[in-house]
Parts: structure tokens; sequence; C-alpha cells
């Protein structure tokens, strides 16, 4: 396990908080349904202004961007896997 910074949602501010990655990390799947699709990226653009919640193993999965913070850089690297602009994810920035 390793320490994750999460972006507060609308306020950019920061926590540290301990993330449990012992299990399969499958980036940009935050609702765990095995795919990566734009419900994935709704989902986790609907976490960053603060209207759902994801669970510990779709916040070890948001990171898509792996920039060790969850931010809307971790969806658009979503997006772009979905339409072709990158080939896997995550994307190392």
């Amino acid at each position: 396990s390793g320490a994750i910074k999460i972006m507060g949602p609308c306020t950019g501010e920061t926590e540290n908080t301990e993330l449990t990655t012992d299990s399969f990390s499958n980036y940009g799947d935050i609702n765990l349904d095995k795919q990566i699709s734009i419900a994935d990226a709704v989902l986790l653009n609907k976490y960053l202004v603060n209207s759902a919640s994801l669970s510990e193993q779709g916040m070890a999965n948001a990171d898509a961007y792996y920039d060790g913070r969850i931010t809307s850089d971790d969806t658009l690297a979503i997006l772009k896997l979905i339409v072709g602009t990158y080939d896997s994810l995550p994307v190392n920035p």
C-alpha cells in the first residue's frame, strides 16, 4: 500500500490517504465493472464535485494519470483511452 494525494472536491485541498493496492488495480475502472467506459469518467467527475463516493478499490483505480493525485487529469486520461489516444492506463505524466 502507498500514500496517494486526493484533491478535495471543488476545494483543491489535499489530504493524504492510505489506499490498499494489494488487490489487482485496473486503472480507469472506477465503478469496478471490469470495463473502462464513459461511465467511469462520469463517476469520477461526480466524485470530484462531491456528488458521488468511491469505494477503496475505485479510489485505487482512479489514478489513471498516475501522478499520485485524483483530479480531472485522471478523467481526461480515461477519456483518451476510450477514444484511442492512449493504448493503456496508467499514463506516466
